[in-house]
This record gives C-alpha cells, sequence and structure tokens, in this order.
C-alpha cells in the first residue's frame, strides 16, 4: 500500500493551463505562426477538453470577400445594376437613344431620337445604265411584253438620266425593222402613261437624238428620217407637245440631218390626215394595237370628216385601219356626233351610206353600231337632251336609203307615242327632211 501511495504523480492539466495569457502567446508567437491563405482562414477554433470548453477565435484574412456580419450570400449587389461599371441586369433592354441635354459638351446631334436616316441610292451612269438596259430592250423585241419593260425601269436608279430611256431605245431600234419601230413607239406611250418618264424627259430624250443624228446617219443613212416619223408619232400619241418642232429649229445650226428630221415631222403633219396617218406610219397592222387606241385614232378620223367631207379619204383610212372586226366603232361615234348637233345628221348619213355601198362596212358591223346606240340612249339624252328625236330622224333616213333594214328600224326606241305613225310605214315620218349632201352621195 505505501508503494503504491509512494509513486510519483503525472500531472494534469487544468484550467489554469489555459488561460488567455499562456495560450494566446503561444498560439500567436510569431516564430511559431505562419500566414494563412484565405481558404485556411478561420473565424474560430474551438479546443476542448475534459475540463470547460473554450471558444478561440482567429482573425481572419483583411482581403476576405465575406461579410463580416455573416450576412448576404456575397453576390454583386443589385444582380450586377448597380455601382460604377456595372453592366446591369440580365435580360433587360435599355432604349437605345439616351436622352442627353443639347448644352452637354458630349451631346451628339447624330444621336436625337428625332432624326430619321435615309438609305441615298446614288444614279447609274450613262454607261452603267446602257450595259444594264440594252438586253432588257433587245427581249422587249423579241416579245414585245412593254409591262415587263415598265418594272423593270421601275427598279433601277436613274432619276436624272431618264431621257436616256428615250435616246437607247430609239437608236436601237434604228437597225430593226418596222415592227421592233411600232414597238418603241407603243413603248413611250407606255412609259409615260405610267410615269416611268415625264413628258419633259421625252423632251430632252428627243433634243439630245437630234444633236446626235448627224454622227448617228453615218452608220445609218436612213435616220433623220426615222427620227422624224418617231417625233410625228409621239405628236399624234399626244406625249410630245406639237410646238416641240418650232421651238428646236434652229436656223444658224448647220445641220442638215437635224434639219431633214424635222422636215419630216412637218411633212407627215402637214397633211390633212397627217394624225391618223401617223399612227399606222409605220405600216403595222391594225389589229395588234389595243382597243383605247383604236377608239382615239377613229374619233379622229371621224373629226376630219367633217372638217373636209371627203368619204373616199375616210374609206382609205378605214381600210389602212385593217380592224374590220372593229368597224361597229365607227357607226357607233359617227352616230353619236349625228345625236348631238342636228346639222351633222345629213353629214353622217352620207358617210355611212357610201361606206356601205363602198363594202367597207357590213351590214353586221352596222347593225352592231345601231344597237349599240339603241341600248345606251338613256345615257346619251342625259348629254344630249333631243337625242330621241335626233335618232328618230336618222333611224328614218338611213331605213330610206337601204342602210339599215325596216327589222332593225323597228328596234329603235321611242320616247312616247308618236301619233303620225302607222302601223305599217316602218316608222318613216310622213314629210322626211332631204339632206343635199346624201342627194349629193
Amino acid at each position: 500500500m505505501e508503494s503504491e501511495s509512494s509513486s510519483p504523480t503525472v500531472p494534469t492539466a487544468s484550467s489554469e493551463m489555459f488561460k488567455s495569457s499562456g495560450v494566446s502567446s503561444v498560439l500567436h508567437s510569431k516564430k511559431s505562426a505562419r500566414h494563412r491563405s484565405k481558404s485556411e482562414s478561420v473565424s474560430a477554433m474551438s479546443i476542448s477538453t475534459n475540463g470547460p470548453k473554450v471558444d478561440m477565435k482567429v482573425s481572419s484574412d483583411k482581403n476576405d470577400r465575406k461579410p463580416r456580419n455573416l450576412k448576404g450570400t456575397g453576390k454583386p449587389k443589385k444582380d450586377g445594376a448597380g455601382g460604377k461599371g456595372t453592366w446591369g441586369k440580365n435580360g433587360v433592354i435599355y432604349d437605345e437613344f439616351e436622352e442627353k441635354d443639347p448644352n452637354d459638351p458630349n451631346f451628339k446631334e447624330e444621336l436625337s431620337p428625332d432624326i430619321v436616316m435615309h438609305e441615298v441610292v446614288q444614279d447609274l451612269t450613262s454607261p452603267e445604265f446602257d450595259k444594264v438596259a440594252r438586253p432588257a430592250i433587245k427581249e422587249y423585241f423579241m416579245n414585245g411584253i412593254g409591262e415587263e419593260v415598265v418594272d423593270f425601269l421601275a427598279e433601277l436608279s436613274i432619276t436624272h438620266i431618264k431621257h436616256q430611256v428615250v435616246y437607247l431605245t430609239v437608236v436601237l431600234s434604228f437597225d430593226e425593222k418596222a415592227r421592233e419601230r411600232e414597238l418603241v413607239s407603243r413603248l413611250l406611250s407606255l412609259l409615260c402613261s405610267e410615269h416611268i418618264i415625264s413628258a419633259q424627259d421625252l423632251e430632252f430624250g428627243f433634243q439630245a437624238l437630234l444633236n446626235a443624228v448627224k454622227d448617228i446617219s453615218i452608220d445609218v443613212p436612213e435616220a433623220s428620217k426615222m427620227l422624224g416619223t418617231f417625233m410625228a408619232r409621239a405628236i399624234a400619241d399626244d406625249i410630245l407637245p406639237a410646238s416641240f418642232i418650232k421651238e428646236h429649229r434652229l436656223p444658224e445650226i448647220h445641220n442638215q440631218a437635224r434639219e431633214d428630221a424635222l422636215l419630216r415631222v412637218e411633212a407627215v403633219l402637214k397633211h390633212p390626215y397627217g394624225l391618223v396617218h401617223a399612227d399606222t406610219i409605220w405600216g403595222v397592222s391594225g389589229g395588234d394595237k389595243p382597243v383605247k387606241a383604236l377608239t382615239k385614232q377613229i374619233d379622229m378620223l371621224i373629226k376630219e370628216y367633217f372638217n373636209s367631207l371627203d368619204v373616199n379619204e375616210v374609206a382609205r383610212c378605214i381600210r389602212d385601219l385593217d380592224v374590220p372586226h372593229f368597224h361597229h366603232e365607227i357607226v357607233y361615234e359617227a352616230l353619236l356626233k349625228a345625236l348631238d348637233d342636228i346639222d351633222a345628221i345629213g353629214k353622217v348619213i352620207a358617210m355611212l351610206k357610201f361606206l356601205y355601198d363602198s363594202g367597207v362596212l357590213s351590214v353586221d358591223q352596222l347593225t352592231m353600231g345601231f344597237t349599240r346606240i339603241f341600248s345606251n340612249i338613256d345615257d346619251i339624252k342625259l348629254d344630249s337632251p333631243r337625242a330621241y328625236k335626233y335618232l328618230d330622224e336618222v333611224v328614218n333616213q338611213c331605213c330610206r336609203h337601204g342602210i339599215i333594214t325596216p327589222m332593225l328600224r323597228q328596234k329603235a326606241p321611242t320616247q312616247g307615242r308618236k301619233r303620225y305613225m302607222s302601223e305599217g310605214d316602218f316608222g318613216l315620218t310622213k314629210h322626211p327632211i332631204e339632206h343635199p349632201i346624201i342627194a349629193e352621195v
């Protein structure tokens, strides 16, 4: 027992050993401590023994980004939308233009939202246009579809060189036949009606041709004559003013080719039926012409007849039109003149009788023309109040001279009951009016 009690006692740790003065000096000794990285830094350290638990706090690195108040997640403030040099929140679309003070020295006027930017396309030069448009015109000579040329030219940027369209098309037709020249004349009318070229562009184009016709005549001897024909046709189509010829007569300029072209225009228009002949001056059949052009030409023909009363010339012009299927329009337009003026009745009947007797007008075309008048008489009366009265006079005279049949006469509309007519006289008046012009024919 004594041996056991006399053995040396093993010292044990006590709270005295863990006083802050002794432990802190050991842990924070400069010789034993080393610099900790961020990953190794700790906020607290616990040392436990058999005795009470002691918490030890170790200072963290000064560059540690963790919040010192132990709050927050460590992400950027306001999701990156706050602070200088930030890009803003993800998915947020900001205005393209920023309102700025005009007095600000950094203000740029082009950034103002009131300014609208437009793309400016530069016009083609003459060589570029010639290179691009020449194949399109050649193709038009083959298919004759003018609408394709209109669409093609509408897409080109030729604001300041539109007169080159006239120049190029006419010059290219000099080496072709009459069919191609007729197509060019129609194309010029179509381009003007579709507002692809203006009347001023057309005049500039022909003026350029007049200035260059002397040089063109070296390769094409008939250039002056053909150019004059083109200008006469343009005047007949109402796309070139007749005053253009007088304005460009320049005696001081000794240019025989230019003078020959202008003399050709005057020679064509000097004829009594010059405007009518100009529409068929290229010798192309009228069956290829549109209805609107034929109607206009027939109206001009009838007006010329009332001035000259030359029925032989009227018959020749109608044959030159070469549109026998459209002769009913001649009858219709002539009757409209008669229903508007009583003095024109004798002239119209004389013309219809001569054309019928010479075989120019057929029975079917005469019947169709009168039938159109019968069906439209109510509309005609709005412009000619005495249309019914004059129509009755016309059909009576035509039936008496054998121009129309009595059966067609009975189909004529009447306004009210005519008590002086009987059932068997086919509407013939008891005292018909004799016209001296009809007797002469």
